[in-house]
């Protein structure tokens, strides 16, 4: 495991909310702006630091239950009568 997952993952809650909160403004908490190098290392962090404390399901980004690919109904549309419709129709942009 490489330092910087290590040192990511023995963050203090409150350093993550600090980086959130940098991240959100834009700016450390001195008024100095948040780099694009600075986003992208707290997003990291972040990332992994939740990874490590943040239950299943709890984390940013995920949905409960399942994926809509893996449903047993097919995704293809209906007809009026309930009918699935698995012909092909193309896309007509407006």
């Amino acid at each position: 495991m490489s330092e910087f997952l290590e040192k990511s993952q023995q963050l203090s809650p409150d350093m993550i909310e600090r980086f959130r909160l940098a991240l959100a403004q834009g700016k450390w908490p001195d008024g100095q702006a948040v780099t694009a190098s600075q986003k992208d290392i707290l997003t990291q962090a972040i990332i992994v630091y939740d990874a490590a404390h943040t239950a299943d399901g709890q984390r940013i980004g995920e949905l409960d239950g399942e994926c809509a690919s893996k449903k047993t109904e097919s995704n293809s549309a209906k007809t009026c009568d309930g009918k699935q419709d698995n012909k092909e129709s193309p896309i007509k942009w407006q």
